[in-house]
């Protein structure tokens, strides 16, 4: 049986975009089977699984293990995945309209 890994991904940097006011933010909970330390190309691979997420010039992500995040954060990671879904959700409706 495999075991799962689980981050939190957090986006550094400021941008009015998506993220103003705040320098860093946790924006996802990515489980993968994997530890990231074997992964060489976790970046990408996490930005091809989550196309919702914006990161700018000035922006960079970085991910903790879950163990080591608060509950807060991890909250926060959550409620911002179910607005990104929402979002694509919105987005794929209007285009079924159409």
């Amino acid at each position: 049986m495999s075991r799962d890994y689980t981050y939190v991904i957090y986006r550094h940097g400021s941008n009015a975009f998506n993220q103003s006011m705040t320098n860093v933010m946790p924006i996802a909970v990515w489980t993968i089977p994997r530890p990231l330390s074997r992964i060489e190309d976790w970046y990408e691979r996490f930005m091809k699984e989550h196309p919702s997420v914006n990161i700018y010039n000035n922006q960079y992500l970085t991910a903790k293990p879950f163990s080591r995040v608060s509950k807060a954060d991890v909250q926060l990671a959550q409620e911002e995945m179910e607005m990104a879904q929402k979002f694509i959700d919105s987005l794929s409706y209007k285009n079924e309209e159409n």
